[in-house]
Formats: C-alpha cells, structure tokens, sequence
C-alpha cells in the first residue's frame, strides 16, 4: 500500500513533467484538458494535505477507487482517457497510484477503468494478461469501440505480421474464426495508434491481405464496399445512421473513382446483357432502384466525390435513406442475386501497374518503437468535454476540500457553459456568483433563454446592462423574445423591454414604419415602443385608416388604446359615420368600445341645437346603439315636440326594434284611441308585445265588451289576452258579471310547449351574449382558435338578432342553428356539448322563456281560482 510519502514522491515527479498535447487541438478543448489535469493533481494533493509523510493510505483506498471510477466514467469516451493519452502526466499518476494501492489477484487496468471485461481475444485473467512484476504497460493498448475491453496493440502488430487471416476477418469463410474481435472503428483506432508508422502498417497489411482473395472485378470491389458500410455502420458501432463516416470515407472514395471510369454502358456478360448501372434487386428493397442509385446514396454524402445536376436531382428525388446498414445490405444481396459481377474484370487500363508492397517487418519496428513515447491520439470524442469534467468535479468535490465552484469558475467561458450547472441549483448559485464579475466578458449569449431563471434578480438585471446588445442581436425575432422575457423577471424584464423599445423608436418615423415592426416583435415590446411616440401622434394618427390600424396593431390590454382615443377624440365626429363605424368599433376591446360609445354620444349630442337636427342624427344612426342615447337627448331636451299619437307613431317608424319600447314606455299616454294602438302595434316587435301591453292604458279608450273583445281578438296568446284582462273588470265595462266572466273564461292547457316565437325574445338573449363577448375579451388574445370562433359565433347571432330585416321566426332559427352546429362540433370528437359557454347561454336562455311560460300558466289559474272565489 502506498505512503503519504510515496504520492508526494509522485505528485513532485508528473506535476513537474510537461503536458503535452496534440497540436490539432481547440483552444477552448485545450484549457478544459489542462484544467482536468491540475485538478486531478489537485485531488491527491488535498489527500495527503497536512498529514505525516510516514503514514499509510489505506483508509484512504475507496476515497482513491472512487474517484479513479468517477474519472473514468467522465473522460472514457474523450480524447483524455488513459489510452487515447497514455503519457499525460495526470494520466501517469493515476496508473501509478492504481499499481500501488492494487491488491495481490487484483488488475491494474479494471481499478483504473473500471468496466473493463477482458481483451478482445480469448484470454486468461486481466493481471495475467496485462501486467509485469507489477506494472500495467499503459501505452501498448487501446479500449475497444464498446469500451469494455483491451486491445492488445504490439500484440496485433505482432501477431498480423505473421499471419493477416488471423486479425482480418474480411474476405474469409465465415466458419473461419479470426484470434481478435476487431470492428471498424478498432481497425481505425490501430491505424492512428501510432501515427504515420501505424497508418503505414495497416494500409500494408489490409492491402497484403486483400490481394489473396482480389480477382480483379467489379464483384469484388463492390464485395469490399459493402463490407467497409457494414464494419461502419449501426450495428457494429453502435453510432447512428452514418455511423462512423470516418472508417468507412476511403472506401467510398476509392469505390467512386472506379465506377467513375467504368467504360460507358458496361453490361453483364451473355445471356443477362444489362448495364450493371441499371441493375435491380428482385423482392428485395425498392423495386425502382438500381445499383447506381445506391451508389449515388453514398457518393452525395462524401465531401470528395462530385455528382453532375442530373445525378444529384435524382439522388434527392429517389432519397434512399442514408443507413450504412441497410445499403451495405443491399449491395450484398446485389451480389447474390448477380454473382456474375464476379466475372467482370476490371479493364488493365483502369488499374494502376501492381504496387510492390514494403515488408512488414521494418514497419513492425517502427510501430514499436513509436508505442514507447505515442502522442495523444484523437480518435476519441471531445463533445460536452466542459459538462463531462464538471460532473467529474461535482461528483468528487465530497473528498476534496476545494470547493467545485471556485475550480469550475475558470471554465465558464460563455453563458451557454452555465447549461453544464443546471442539474444542482445550488452549485449554479455558487459558480454565477463566482462568474458574475465577469458577465461582460462572456463569449456569447445563445440559449440563455432556458438559463437566465436559474440567475438571481440582480444577476438578471446585470445580464441585461452588460449584454444587451448581444440579446438583441440574438433574440432578434418575436418568437425568440417571447421566450427570452417568458424567464426573465422585473426588474430586468421591463428593463430590457424599454431598452429594446427605446433602440426601435428612431426608427419608426409613420404609421407604415409601425404597422412594418409590428409584424416582427411581440405586442408588449410593440406597445412599449408606442408609449415613447406621443411627440410623432399628429404624423401617425392623422386620418381614419392610420389610427384604426394601429389600434389593431396595439395589444389588447394596452393603455395606449385610451391615449389614442384622448388624443384622435376631436376627430372621430368627422371619421366616423354610420357606414364605417362598426370597423373602427371591432377594433376595440370591450372597455375601450364603450369609451369610443361615450365620445361619440358626447360628440354628437353636443352638436344637436334643434329637433330637426336630432331627427337628422337618430335616423342616420337607426342601425346602431347611438339611438338609445339619442333618445335620452330627445327625453331631456325635445320631449314636447312628441306631441300627440301620430308623432310618437313617426318616432316608432325612426327607431331601430330594440328600443321602441323604451320610446313607447316614455310616452304611452300618447295611445289613446284604438286606432293608434292599432298602428303602434304593427311596430313593435313581437317579442316586445307583452312588455308592450303591460305599459298601454287600455281603460283610458275601452270602455265596453265588445270594444274589449275587438282588442283581444287581435291576439292569438292567451298570456297576452290575459295582460289586458287585468286592467278590467264589470263595473269599468258597465257589465255584469257574467257577462265579463263569459268574456275572459277562456280554456286553457297546462302543460310545457316547445318554444315558439310567441315567447321567444330576442333581446334576452342578445343582452346574455353581449354579456359573454366581454367575458371572452380577456382570453382573446392569447386563445385565437376556439375561443376565437365562439367570440365570431356569438357576435355573428347578436348581429342577426338586431336585424329588423329578419323575421321573429328568422331570429329564432339562427338560434337554434347555432346550437345544433356546436352540438355537432362537441359529437364529432366524442364530447358533450355542455362544455362550451356559448352552447350553455343559448340553452339557458331558451329554457328560461320555457319556464316562464310554465310560471304564466301558474299563475293564470291560480288568478281564476282567485276569481271563481269572488264569484
């Protein structure tokens, strides 16, 4: 077991060696690598700090596995791990200090990386395998592409020398069995292993190799593509589509300079006699495609090979999927189906004069020698390096009393490094404040849209004053916007919205240049621009159409709405009119539609001086709301000039249906013959007769039966007959009892109708709607699909229920139409139409006047009952 003293010893010798790495390495790859380095060496320092150089480290033995596993786990996959980089001298150390604290029976290699099974070969236990007097000889292996075993290198070398079949699989039976299980990726790694002297090696020997089975023809070098794609693909290394391009590029190239000097039209031989170019693979496949289709599959994806126009149009139209597996399967299964691709020489004048080989021995020794001192290779894959290392540092900061925040500090180099924090809050805290000093210098701001939430408000608000440009920059889109300010709270979320706001406003000179930026940022940033514009009010809202516009434009909940309003407020009188009103109206919300409603009644009422001129007004606004304020006005001011019954008949014929009844309650005196109860009658809605009725003086000109029966008999409702019932009785008719009692005793049914337009109302159910829109109004903004077309739907219904046009029985359909099409909608998708507010109004609404009738019915004969008592 090892001493205090011996890795003191230890730590002085590879801290005091020079790291060096491979020259192809990124400057930010680089500083991670060494910043991995130092706190390795930082971990075993910290161990053994302030403690006697005498004593053992054998309570000490879990702390070292533990984190030898933790580093191994992180950086097995990098171009740190041992074997990618054997002489590094953090890597030096560990293999020292696993050969110290390693047990009698056990391996060097599996306490360093843990996970390690065996060697890619039949072999006898790990130690035995891998060690001498005590030592693992790092530098003579490589982990194989699954990373669970050893590769022995000088050993492969070695052994390929004598004989390839024994390390090459390609080309042999399959009942042959090679000594090493090698794939792609490993025969790559042994070719880079050490460097040109390895590359030269291999090429060699797969070139040796190949000339014992190559007969020269198009068979064969077909045959040796599709075995490279297969060694490439998925299911040997494990990667995804083009699985590892890598060992599988030089294969396609040379493949693509030998078909493309393949002469034109070259067809099999006698009796199949077709261009191989066009052959194609029986039940297998794509029926359409041919053997050059796949090949142009290949040939698109390699940097070096050149497709012509027409080539690459087809390639895109036919899109093979591009799975190393799946084409290497079917470039086989060409050469099953045709074997006499085999019989196809390739022609002498397209091969080059047979290359003499070099001897393998002399390229043996080079290989060995460089083994002693190899570089770093980098085969491995450096991605997420920076998250890999931090978890390392995270995961062992419990044994090292440097806290992980001030060694993960230095690594930050841009916002987005924070995403490598984000698993454990509290360690981002630590680091943020640590960074925050150097907020402005980070190198870019990418993605900090899913960060920024984690950082406290203050940090926020610096984020937004050191990098504000950059944000700007980046998130220069409303999508991107909304998801920047979606995770920003105040104080810097408004204060990057005025900031934005106020880089826009230069910029917006008229009402196009507005309306133009409205269509690229979102709304609040939209109307934060619009708050700063008052001084250039008199340029953008100078006329009907500019300031409709960009009430559109400006979002629902904006304040600035009522600033428009204030601000165009003197000209609405000569913009608005009642054929355009309605446009400028629904361009509004419903609370600022009622503030443009009292500026225009204040507007026009202000200009009325006279009756003629208010006649003039109230008829040119029959069809909007203007009329019930105007006839407030006409109350208040003009109220004599309604002088008799056929003044107030001529104010009916000028009033929109809805408010005739307010008209006729105001001066129903003024009916006091039949004759003009008669001609009011036929103006009133039906919908309005019982409300009517109830406000007629009917004793001030029925004085008898039969003039009370001429008024009846114009109704065919009992509940209406029985309304002017009320207001008699024998002595006012100068009858007897009888008489008034054979006259009102009428046979009635008790029992619930369906709802006819007898007792339909209209108004109950606009008043009920316009009641929903506002609710809606809201939600409006942000919902634009169902909600939208419920909001349409109901305004839609309103519209037809104020339409004097449309008959009683119109008005009732449209109700029920709009039922049954959300009834529909809410069946074909297996639901209730219960869960729509709108289906539930109407529904309510037609039910009330059921109910209301059954409440009539009730009281009817409880008043009979009540009169038959009397008797």
């Amino acid at each position: 077991m090892i001493t205090v003293k011996q890795l003191k010893e230890l730590l002085d010798i590879y801290q005091s060696q020079k790291a060096i790495f491979s020259p192809n390495l990124d400057a930010k790859t680089l500083k991670i690598m060494q910043q991995e380095a130092a706190y390795t060496f930082s971990f075993f320092t910290q161990l053994i700090q302030a403690r006697d150089e005498e004593s053992s480290l054998d309570k000490d033995s879990m702390i070292i596995r533990k984190y030898l596993k933790i580093r191994w786990a992180h950086l097995k996959k990098s171009n740190l791990a041992y074997t990618r980089h054997p002489f590094l001298p953090a890597n030096q150390l560990c293999l020292k200090v696993a050969e110290a604290i390693a047990g009698p029976k056990e391996a060097i290699c599996q306490i360093l990386m843990p996970g390690l099974v065996g060697l890619n070969r039949k072999s006898a236990e790990l130690k035995f395998e891998t060690e001498s007097e005590g030592h693992f000889e790092l530098e003579n292996y490589v982990i194989n592409q699954a990373h669970n075993r050893l590769i022995p290198v000088a050993e492969i070398f070695q052994t390929a020398k004598v004989d390839s079949n024994l390390v090459i699989a390609d080309f042999q039976p399959a009942d042959n069995q090679v000594v090493y299980q090698l794939g792609g990726r490993d025969m790559l790694n042994l070719e880079q292993v050490a460097g040109k002297a390895s590359e030269t090696f291999i090429q060699v020997l797969k070139k040796q190799h190949s000339e014992k089975y190559d007969n020269n023809s198009i068979g064969f070098s077909l045959y040796k593509l599709a075995l490279e794609l297969k060694k490439a693909s998925v299911a040997d290394s494990g990667s995804e589509e083009w699985a590892d391009n890598e060992v599988v590029a030089g294969a396609i190239k040379t493949f693509y300079e030998l078909w493309r000097n393949l002469p034109n039209g070259l067809c099999l031989p006698h009796p199949i006699n077709t261009p191989i170019s066009q052959l194609s693979l029986k039940s297998y496949g794509r029926a359409e495609l041919t053997l050059e289709s796949y090949l142009l599959a290949l040939f698109a994806r390699h940097k070096d090979c050149t497709l012509t126009d027409e080539e690459f149009k087809r390639e895109q139209k036919e899109n093979i999927f591009p799975c190393a597996y799946q084409i290497s399967n079917c470039l086989f299964e060409f050469l099953n189906q045709y074997p006499d691709l085999y019989k196809l020489p390739i022609e002498v004048k397209l091969t080059q004069a047979k290359e003499e080989l070099p001897s393998l021995g002399p390229l043996l020794d080079e290989v060995l020698e460089v083994l002693a001192h190899r570089p770093q290779m980098l085969d491995g894959n450096d991605e997420g390096l920076l998250g890999q290392l931090i978890q390392l540092i995270r995961e062992s900061s419990t044994y090292h009393s440097v806290t992980a925040a001030t060694f993960i500090e230095p690594f930050i180099q841009s916002f987005q490094d924070f995403s490598n924090l984000t698993a454990n809050s509290e360690l981002f805290k630590e680091v943020a404040a640590l960074v925050q000093p150097r907020f402005a210098e980070l190198t870019s701001v990418a993605g900090i849209d899913k960060l920024i939430h984690f950082f406290s408000k203050e940090q926020q608000q610096l984020i937004v004053d050191v990098q504000f440009n950059a944000l700007v920059q980046e998130y220069n889109t409303e999508a991107k916007y909304q998801k920047l300010m979606a995770n920003l709270v105040d104080p810097a979320k408004s204060s990057f919205r005025k900031k934005y706001a106020a880089q826009l406003i230069p910029s917006i000179t008229s009402c196009q240049d507005f309306l133009q930026l409205s269509k690229t940022v979102s709304s609040e940033l939209l109307d934060e621009v619009f708050a700063s514009l008052e001084d250039k009010y008199p340029v953008l809202l100078n006329s009907y159409d500019n300031t409709r516009d960009i009430l559109k434009a400006l979002s629902l909940f904006s304040n600035q709405r009522k600033k428009v309003l204030a601000f165009v407020k003197p000209n609405l009188y000569q913009w608005l009119n009642p054929d355009n009103y309605d446009s400028f109206y629904q361009s509004l919300l419903i609370y600022d539609a009622a503030e443009l409603h009292r500026i225009m009644v204040d507007e026009i009422s202000s200009r009325i001086t006279s009756f003629k001129e208010w006649t003039t007004h109230y008829v040119a606004w029959k069809n909007h709301e203007f009329q019930s304020d105007l006839l407030d006005q006409l109350f208040l001011k003009f109220k004599d000039e309604i002088k008799d019954g056929d003044a107030l008949l001529s104010l009916l014929q000028k009033t929109k249906n809805r408010y005739k009844l307010k008209a006729i309650e105001k001066f129903h005196s003024l009916l006091n013959s039949k004759e003009l109860f008669e001609q009011s009658l036929t103006l009133m809605p039906g919908s309005t007769h019982q409300r009517f009725l109830s406000t007629i003086a009917f004793d001030s000109f029925v004085f008898t039966i039969p003039e009370l029966q001429k008024i009846v008999d114009l109704f065919q409702s009992d509940e209406l007959r029985q309304i002017i019932f009320t207001q008699f009785n024998p002595k006012k008719l100068n009858c007897t009892e009888e008489e008034f009692a054979s006259l009102t005793q009428y046979k009635f049914e008790l029992k619930k109708r369906n709802i006819t337009e007898q007792d339909f109302d209209p108004q109950t159910v606009i008043d009920q709607l316009q009641q929903y829109v506002a609710r809606q109004h809201p939600r409006y903004g942000f919902f634009k699909s169902t909600s939208d077309e419920r909001v349409q739907m109901a305004i839609a219904i309103i519209r037809k229920l104020e339409d004097d046009s449309l008959s009683l029985q119109e008005k009732f359909n449209a109700v029920v139409e709009a039922q049954d099409q959300i009834k529909r909608e809410y069946q074909s998708i297996g639901s209730s139409a219960r869960h729509s507010q709108l289906y539930s109004i109407l529904n309510e609404s037609l039910n009330k006047n059921v109910e209301s009738q059954e409440n009539f019915w009730s009281a009817l004969q409880s008043f009979r009952t009540f009169s038959s008592s009397l008797g």
